[in-house]
């Protein structure tokens, strides 16, 4: 040992800074904090080695470790909170998913609190147990989820619960024939394997879903006025009267969608539907605008013929992609802000401390305002127009009777649509 550091750091000098925390108040530390509380109360003990034992007493660790008990829960590369086996959860139990990411929401000032998130959290955790990937386990997604939330980045952590979500609901209404992580045998076998996200079967049809959700904050700054993907001649008789440029997600749109042609396969008579979801009723209405708008993808596309891209642009050609038949938008995401992010539903609604009162309607997917159509044309058989809205709890219809009532306006049409007052 260097002559320098002749104190050994051992289990009860981390008792003894986890006390001082306590009292201190403080409910979590990082390492840098803990280095230099040793450096300070002990400047004969090495801080590498002190550092080396406390990671080592973390009880969420995977490797073989020091002769040290479990004291505490390492948040991520650098942060730790205090941990007690008696009571707090096992590592890697649905519980211990549900305590990290409530733990992690509960710091923010913009959370529903008490035992609505206690339920909404364990929810979650029983999503993350049934549909985590195989190559990774509950409490790494959960680990990760609380990663995103102490990051502010919610957009991605929405993002995530969507696709979580909307699998959960799937598999509980739609047990039948239920499966997710499904592969695709006949991706490209010089890429890396393609899967898409689950399949059910339904009113007689097999169902094969690809969700995709938007995880990226929308600007206000971009609503309304000419959009950047219409093509060259109409862009500059705008330019010419002075209506400036605006970005859309229609870029993001065909990405979407051209990945999801990719992963899905065309088995049968399946029906291949790609799940588009939003965190916002603003970003909601600018995909029904950039699909279906005047310029929108599904019009432009359909006039492109054979060409792989739009006019003009490096948007792909919607009408090629064959293996998707249909498309639904929902607002996954911003449904769960009624839990997680609270003032921008509360925003949305222009009504201040809004939250959900049931945190069971979050993973609902009913109350997501889904709105199903199909990419190409409508199929012939009457039966699978009728169940894509069954299944999906389509809402176009009256969609689209508030968007001809608000004289073509989607933002308008939306707002109506998320106000409307159900039976």
């Amino acid at each position: 040992m260097d002559s320098k550091f002749a104190v050994a750091p051992t289990e009860n000098h981390l008792k003894e800074m986890l006390s001082y925390w306590k009292v201190s108040g403080i409910q979590s530390f990082s390492l840098s904090e803990a280095l230099q509380w040793c450096a300070t109360h002990y400047p004969d003990m090495s801080p590498q080695r002190f550092g080396a034992l406390l990671r080592d007493a973390a009880a969420n660790r995977k490797r073989v470790r020091q002769q040290v008990s479990d004291l505490v829960w390492q948040l991520n590369k650098e942060n730790f909170i205090p941990y007690d086996p008696a009571v707090d959860p096992t590592p890697g139990s649905r519980d211990a998913a549900a305590w990290v990411i409530r733990l992690a929401l509960q710091e923010r000032l913009d959370v529903a609190q008490g035992e609505i998130l206690d339920q909404y959290c364990a929810l979650l955790a029983t999503a993350i147990e049934y549909q985590k990937h195989p190559n990774k386990t509950s409490q790494e997604i959960a680990d990760g989820l609380a990663g995103l939330l102490r990051a502010d980045n919610i957009e991605e952590f929405l993002a995530q619960i969507s696709e979580l979500g909307a699998a959960e609901y799937f598999r509980t209404i739609h047990p039948e024939g239920f499966a997710n992580h499904v592969p695709n045998p006949d991706c490209s076998s010089t890429g890396p394997d393609k899967n898409f996200d689950f399949t059910f079967q339904a009113e007689g049809i097999r169902f094969n879903v690809e969700v995709k959700a938007f995880s990226k904050a929308f600007s206000r700054d971009d609503e309304g006025g000419a959009k950047y993907f219409l093509p060259e001649p109409i862009k500059q008789q705008l330019y010419d009267v002075g209506i400036e440029m605006k970005a859309t997600l229609a870029p993001t749109i065909g990405r979407f969608l051209g990945d999801a042609n990719c992963q899905l396969v065309r088995r049968d008579n399946d029906m291949n539907v790609v799940l588009l979801c939003c965190n916002d009723p603003d970003e909601y209405a600018d995909v029904m605008e950039s699909l279906h708008g005047p310029y929108g993808l599904i019009r432009t596309s359909r006039a492109a013929g054979n060409n792989p891209l739009l006019p003009n642009s490096v948007i792909p050609n919607l009408s090629l992609m064959t293996n998707i038949d249909a498309v639904v938008v929902c607002l996954t995401g911003f449904l769960h802000s009624g839990i997680v992010n609270t003032l921008r539903f509360s925003r949305a609604y222009k009504l201040d401390g809004l939250s959900l009162s049931d945190p069971e309607h979050a993973w609902d997917f009913r109350f997501t305002f889904p709105c199903g159509f199909w990419l190409h044309r409508p199929p012939a058989e009457q039966l699978r127009e009728v169940s894509l809205h069954k299944v999906f709890n389509s809402h176009l219809s009256l969609l689209l009777a508030y968007y001809k009532q608000h004289n073509m306006d989607w933002q308008a049409a939306v707002l109506s649509l998320i106000n409307q007052k159900r039976p």
